[in-house]
């Protein structure tokens, strides 16, 4: 996305922060998609407006994208910021942030059956059959729902906000809080709804979390636009042992963490606000590396930024979401493993995450 000035960089993002943001996560490492090698993107749309999408790019790269599926099956819009995309068996759940509400749609024809209200929801996992759990946005509250009525059954209240994105692990649902004063990731029993466990992570504001192939997790903390500079700490769960951390300057954020199938080297997106040349873009760094990498795996452009990253479980191949400022249609660049740049393609507004068919 091309700015006017740096400055417009920070102040545009600072909005999106408030009302969408979303790094995201797969909730035990890579999903294994079905093998249609399609691939769904959620396009959170312009904050306020209610033009968000479900576009779906098709495996055959020559192929133009469908821009809105969900509207074409259900002939209605979804609403306004469109969170994230989860799998939950036979259907995908929608979370549509800032109208508050859930869609559950058919995972192959897209067909609306049921639309659950929950306040500002950002992510769904579903920890077992008919049941799963939704985190909210300026709450302290995680929402269980039984999946064969739809309709919420309990709710887990945390002791910090913002609950973000959870994951699934040996039995274990493990969720931060992405509130900074919070310095734990804690551990819920899905089957009694209630925190078993905590770990102290040192940094404040952990957001997301992800097990590498060794089994250890990796937590992204901080929030850079209340003065917490992003971390990456690496934590043993079994012996609650701090393995590393790896700290982000002032005026970084760090975004849209995954891991490649093979889960041995980590991606994210960074955005440098300061503007520094070579420093916005994609960056990547193996499980066993002691620091930080310096320069962008691949570089965003001058004035530009990414908002969506995702990896194919199977290709490895890198798909980043370039949401050209908000205000127009969005575009999602596909790249080879190794870096080189193979398609583009149109999407809705706002491309803000993946979910691989």
């Amino acid at each position: 996305m091309v700015r006017k000035n740096l400055g417009a960089v920070a102040f545009l993002l600072s909005v999106f922060w408030v009302g969408c943001k979303s790094p995201d996560t797969t909730p035990a490492g890579p999903p294994t998609p079905s093998g249609t090698g399609e691939v769904l993107v959620a396009c959170e749309g312009a904050f306020g407006t209610g033009n968000s999408a479900l576009t779906k790019l098709p495996a055959d790269t020559l192929q133009p994208a469908a821009e809105d599926v969900f509207y074409a099956a259900n002939g209605q819009q979804l609403g306004d910021v469109f969170q994230s995309i989860s799998g939950t068996g036979t259907e995908l759940a929608l979370c549509v942030n800032n109208s508050n509400r859930v869609y559950f749609i058919g995972s192959q024809d897209y067909r609306l059956h049921a639309t659950v209200a929950i306040t500002q929801p950002r992510y769904v996992v579903a920890t077992g059959p008919g049941r799963a759990y939704v985190s909210s946005l300026y709450s302290n509250r995680l929402f269980v729902l039984d999946l064969s009525s739809h309709t919420v059954t309990d709710t887990v209240y945390m002791p910090y906000k913002n609950g973000e994105s959870m994951l699934l692990h040996n039995g274990g649902l493990y969720v931060g809080g992405w509130d900074t004063a919070n310095r734990s990731l804690y551990r819920i029993d899905p089957g009694t709804a209630r925190i078993t466990d905590s770990f102290y992570l040192d940094r404040r504001a952990p957001q997301t979390v992800l097990v590498d192939k060794d089994q250890n997790f990796w937590v992204v903390s901080g929030n850079d636009q209340q003065g917490v500079p992003p971390a990456l700490i690496k934590l043993n769960p079994g012996s609650g042992q701090i393995l590393g951390i790896y700290d982000f300057p002032a005026g970084k954020d760090v975004l849209k963490p995954c891991l490649n199938a093979a889960r041995d080297t980590l991606y994210w997106l960074s955005v440098d606000y300061s503007g520094g040349a070579g420093q916005s873009g994609v960056f990547r760094m193996p499980i066993n590396s002691a620091n930080l990498p310096q320069t962008p795996f691949i570089a965003s452009g001058n004035l530009q930024y990414f908002w969506a990253l995702g990896i194919q479980p199977t290709t490895g191949t890198i798909y980043i979401g370039d949401p050209k400022g908000f205000t127009q249609r969005g575009e999602v660049l596909l790249y080879t493993p190794s870096g080189t740049l193979l398609k583009r393609w149109k999407t809705g507004v706002g491309p803000g995450s993946f979910f691989f068919l």
